[in-house]
């Protein structure tokens, strides 16, 4: 008989109330002993008698920490009934039964995405340790989700600022007439040519932006423009 630990200092067990276990096995004994000792730990049970049932329960009752279910049953296999719970939630932790000679089954089970398995018939120590091992995955799981969003969120926020930063200098710039300032992208060709570049060589803007500088830098024509920029513009 198991006998009931302190859950307030067994850090495996501590915070049980909080999680939801559901239990999907066809033998009724087995879930009836299961959810017992599970509830007399102060977890919240669900239980079905076939996959079907159980699946059909995870999908309306939302969200279970974690799914305890037999390999072998008639109908939806148990291995099919894991990767329909992944798809669902991937964040659910599921422990599967296995029976005598089922190890392959088991280990199918892990690579498709099983936290653990338990033997029948099943010890009822190591299914509290099991079943608070994959309760602290999940977090640990969920734990890194957050971090990782919170993470994308300051990146995009960082990323907003300074484009607005950006944005601001360039107007800055663009409307600047004591200074002439002509910009280029990677390929040469002019993305910026300010009020003062306009001032001093006597073109708009939308003259010479995607032109190359150098072409007409060299030496200003008698009117005041760069001598070589009447035959660029002119090429385009």
């Amino acid at each position: 008989m198991a006998t009931k630990r302190n859950m307030t200092k067994d850090p495996l067990i501590a915070g049980a109330l909080n999680h939801k276990i559901l239990i999907i096995d066809d033998d009724p004994n087995i879930v009836n002993v299961l959810e017992q000792a599970l509830q007399f730990e102060g977890y919240s049970t669900r239980s079905a008698l076939s996959s079907e049932e159980g699946l059909k329960l995870f999908a309306e009752e939302g969200e279970f920490d974690i799914v305890i279910t037999d390999l072998m049953m008639p109908g939806l296999s148990g291995i099919e009934l894991l990767e329909h719970i992944k798809n669902l939630d991937p964040n659910c932790q599921v422990l599967v039964l296995t029976g005598f000679g089922s190890n392959d089954t088991a280990v199918e089970a892990l690579k498709k995405g099983a936290y653990d398995y338990l033997k029948k018939p099943t010890n009822i120590e190591e299914l509290f340790i099991a079943v608070a091992k994959a309760i602290e995955k999940k977090k640990l799981t969920l734990a890194s989700l957050n971090y990782q969003m919170e993470l994308e969120k300051r990146v995009e926020e960082r990323s907003s600022e300074l484009l607005r930063t950006q944005k601001f200098l360039h107007s800055v710039l663009e409307s600047s007439t004591e200074y002439f300032i002509i910009a280029t992208d990677d390929k040469g060709e002019i993305t910026l040519f300010n009020s003062g570049a306009e001032r001093l060589f006597g073109y708009d803007r939308t003259e010479v932006e995607g032109k190359k500088p150098i072409l007409f830098l060299s030496g200003l024509s008698k009117d005041g423009k760069p001598e070589d920029l009447d035959e660029f513009l002119k090429d385009g």
